[in-house]
């Protein structure tokens, strides 16, 4: 549960959608936990990803 590595990486699984549902909120909230627990750098960039991928969506969306 605390370990910063684990926590961010199954964030991973959750924003690619690797043997789970891909859910973007929980992606998310696993790579704030992964910060918190001093997995910063790494996390950091997977937050960076998901919210570059949640813009595109957005964007996609008020297109249509």
């Amino acid at each position: 549960q605390d370990h910063p590595a684990a926590v961010r990486t199954l964030g991973q699984l959750y924003y690619q959608g690797k043997g789970v549902i891909s859910r973007w909120r929980r992606a998310r909230e696993l790579f704030e936990r992964a910060i918190e627990l001093g997995n910063s750098t790494e996390a950091v960039v997977n937050m960076q990803t998901l919210t570059e991928s949640i813009a595109e969506v957005t964007d996609l969306t008020v297109q249509f």
